[in-house]
C-alpha cells in the first residue's frame, strides 16, 4: 500500500510505500508507484521494528535511527536530524557537532546560533520551561537569566549543595595575630546599624539577596568569635572562683 503526500511546488510529490516482506519503508516517486491511497492528516503512523535512514546500523538500538556517515556540511555536523522554517529561515539540529551531542537552534539569514526552549507550559515565555540562551546560561521558568549561569523560579530540591572557591575560610579567627573586637565595640555597632558587624543588613539582603557560600562564611566567623568570648569568660569565671575561695580560707 502507498500513500502520497502532496506537494503544490514544482517538485515531485511523493509516496511512503511499504513492502512487508523486507521490513522496511521506501520514498518513492508518485510516478513509479500504482494503487495510491490517499492519506488522511488524522491516521497514526506507527514503526513496528527498527526505522532506519541513512546508513542501517549492525544493530537494531532503536525504534527510529538516523545515521551518517560523513560530515553534513563544513561545521561537522553528523547523524542529523533537522527541522526547519523555510519562511523565517530558522533551524534545530540534533546531532553530533565537533564530535559532541548537540541539540541547537540556528538562524541561517542571521548566520547565529539562537537561544533554545524546551517548552513544558503554554507557549515560550510560560511557567514550567527550560531556556537556554548564550552563552550558555540556562533558565528554568525563566528567560531573565542576567548574567547568571542557572536561575530557577521556584524553589530547588537537592539532597546535597557544594560551593568551592571559598577564600579566605575563616580560620584566620583563632590565629594569634587576630584582633578580637571587645564586647563593648559589638554593642556600640549593633546599637548604630541594627545588624552584626560584616553581616549585610535585611534591606541590602532583599535588594542584592544573599550568596550562600560567602554567607556561610561570614557565620562561621561570627560562630568563632564567639567562641573565643565564651573562652575568655570562662577564664574569669575560673579565676573569679578560685579568688572568692581564697578569701573563704
Amino acid at each position: 500500500m502507498a500513500v502520497e503526500v502532496e506537494n503544490n511546488s514544482s517538485m515531485y510529490s511523493f509516496s511512503f510505500t511499504g513492502y512487508i516482506g523486507y521490513h522496511t519503508l521506501e520514498l518513492r516517486y508518485d510516478r513509479e508507484v500504482s494503487n495510491v491511497v490517499a492519506f488522511e492528516g488524522l491516521d497514526p503512523v506507527s514503526i513496528q521494528g527498527q526505522l532506519s535512514i541513512g546508513l542501517a546500523p549492525a544493530e537494531p538500538y532503536g525504534k527510529l535511527v538516523v545515521q551518517e556517515s560523513k560530515a553534513v556540511d563544513a561545521n561537522d555536523w553528523s547523524a542529523l536530524i533537522r527541522s526547519t522554517n523555510a519562511i523565517a529561515d530558522r533551524d534545530v539540529f540534533l546531532g553530533v557537532y565537533n564530535q559532541n551531542a548537540v541539540v541547537a537552534a540556528h538562524n541561517y539569514a542571521r548566520s547565529l546560533w539562537k537561544d533554545l526552549y524546551v517548552n513544558t507550559a503554554n507557549g515560550v515565555g510560560d511557567g514550567g520551561n527550560v531556556f537556554i540562551g548564550g552563552p550558555g546560561n540556562v533558565g528554568i521558568g525563566t528567560t531573565d537569566v542576567g548574567s547568571n549561569k542557572l536561575t530557577v523560579e521556584g524553589t530547588i530540591g537537592a539532597r546535597k549543595v557544594k560551593v568551592t572557591a571559598l577564600s579566605p575560610w575563616p580560620d584566620y579567627v583563632f590565629a594569634p595575630a587576630y584582633e578580637l573586637p571587645s564586647i563593648a565595640k559589638v554593642e556600640q555597632y549593633i546599637h548604630e546599624h541594627q545588624h552584626l558587624p560584616g553581616i549585610p543588613a535585611a534591606a541590602e539582603v532583599k535588594e542584592r539577596g544573599v550568596d550562600l557560600g560567602e554567607m556561610n562564611a561570614k557565620l562561621l566567623e561570627k560562630i568563632e568569635e564567639l567562641t573565643l568570648y565564651l573562652i575568655e569568660q570562662n577564664k574569669r569565671m575560673d579565676l573569679m572562683e578560685k579568688e572568692l575561695k581564697a578569701m573563704q580560707k
